[in-house]
């Protein structure tokens, strides 16, 4: 079981910092529409609950689409699956917005939308979807999205 969530934490870290075009003096996170984020965030939730892993990969970020196979984001929403069960409905809890750090150094304006997610193993608001959105080029993309679950309680901006 743990070893499942190292993966997908990894996975999801590994999404999140994939080298794209990113400095210190990057727009503030502002500048991330929050409309159209939201708007983006709910079709990737959209595609996870409904197995759209194609659809998620044209969504994600063009320097991870071009470093990572859409297969590995198939291979991604099984693990997830096998450890949370599969997501049936999401519910849209509260949104944050900040700056995404990047390996590469530099850090993106970032938009992170969480959802509580019932799925065929878990009741409502014990598990939850993010998804974090970023600009890409003159576009909006997926930088990084996961399943998670609070071993130690479910924050309060969550309930």
């Amino acid at each position: 079981m743990y070893r499942n969530l190292i993966v997908l934490l990894f996975a999801a870290i590994l999404l999140a910092n994939c080298a794209g075009k990113a400095t210190d003096n990057a727009p503030d996170a502002s500048a991330v529409d929050k409309l159209k984020a939201r708007q983006l965030s709910d079709k990737i939730v959209d595609d996870m609950i409904n197995n759209r892993s194609a659809d998620i990969w044209l969504l994600s970020e063009e320097a991870f689409r071009a470093g990572n196979s859409q297969e590995q984001i198939n291979q991604l929403l099984e693990r997830m699956t096998t450890t949370f069960g599969k997501p049936l409905e999401a519910e849209f809890k509260t949104d944050e917005s900040g700056y995404e750090p990047r390996t590469v150094g530099g850090r993106k304006p970032m938009r992170k939308f969480w959802y509580a997610v019932k799925t065929d193993q878990h009741e409502k608001g014990t598990h939850f979807i993010f998804v974090q959105i970023v600009p890409d080029g003159d576009r909006l993309a997926c930088s990084a999205f996961s399943i998670v679950t609070f071993p130690k309680g479910v924050p309060e901006l969550l309930k």
